[in-house]
């Protein structure tokens, strides 16, 4: 099921097995007269695809447009029905790594804080190998990009799911900082600017690992900006707690620590 969110929702506990998500996302099709398949697990990644482990290589990937996830039950033999307007995908384990949608898809108390990237025009005088400059006491970084500079005023904007809106006052902090911090530079000419979302746990710790209610849940959230940078690491230790290869009981990464 893919994890890029078309609108938040909640999650509302509904009875002992079954949750109202309320979340639009982009559902995989496996067969168009038969919508009804078992998986072995559900990828939550923003790839539109389905992965069958066991079946190494093989996906199936989404050519439908968005889908509402209704419902999620729990079966019998420890699996999930997830019930969505386009119909029913039965899986082994959901993977929620929905971004910043992670917390209403998971029932985690996880915050997505908007954050403001602001370029410059090309500058020739700007020298590509200069080092990063990031005052962490006065909040804001800046270095080179595409011939000019990037700047960010470390903003920590709490918002909902999705919300890439600008905020104006955010340019204007960070020009602030600038003119008091670095006086003898020029003010910066920013030709673009765009938002994204870094989403936190309470503790601003990642949290992976299996659901402590529900065994057919399993979180890979959290990881506050870092997706890149940890994607290795956490794909590998994801892989392996999935797999029965390891547990995160105790780990600052267990999700039971937000329950």
């Amino acid at each position: 099921l893919n994890g890029r969110v078309a609108r938040a929702g909640r999650l509302i506990q509904g009875h002992s097995n079954q949750w109202d998500l309320g979340i639009q996302m982009v559902a995989a099709q496996t067969d168009c007269c038969d919508r009804t398949r078992r998986f072995d697990a559900v990828n939550g990644e923003n790839d539109g695809r389905v992965q069958q482990l066991g079946q190494r290589g093989r996906a199936v990937t989404d050519s439908r447009g968005p889908a509402v996830i209704q419902a999620a039950s729990a079966l019998e033999d420890g699996g999930v029905r997830l019930k969505t307007n386009e119909g029913t995908v039965l899986a082994r384990l959901l993977v929620n790594a929905a971004g910043p949608w992670a917390g209403p898809l998971g029932a985690l108390p996880l915050t997505p804080l908007k954050r403001h990237l602001f370029t410059t025009a090309p500058d020739p005088s700007i020298d590509a190998a200069r080092p990063w400059l990031w005052d962490l006491p006065h909040g804001y970084y800046v270095r080179p990009e595409s011939g000019g500079l990037l700047l960010c005023a470390c903003d920590e904007i709490p918002s909902a799911p999705g919300d890439y809106s600008d905020e104006p006052a955010v340019l204007q902090d960070l020009l602030q900082k600038l003119a008091v911090h670095q006086p003898n530079w020029e003010e910066p000419r920013v030709v673009r600017h765009w938002t994204g979302q870094r989403t936190f746990a309470p503790d601003r710790l990642p949290v992976i690992g299996f659901d402590p209610s529900r065994a057919w849940l399993f979180h890979v959230a959290g990881l506050g900006g870092h997706g890149v940078t940890l994607s290795d690491a956490v794909g590998r230790l994801a892989a392996d707690l999935l797999l029965g290869r390891g547990s995160s009981a105790g780990r600052p990464w267990d999700p039971a620590r937000l329950v």
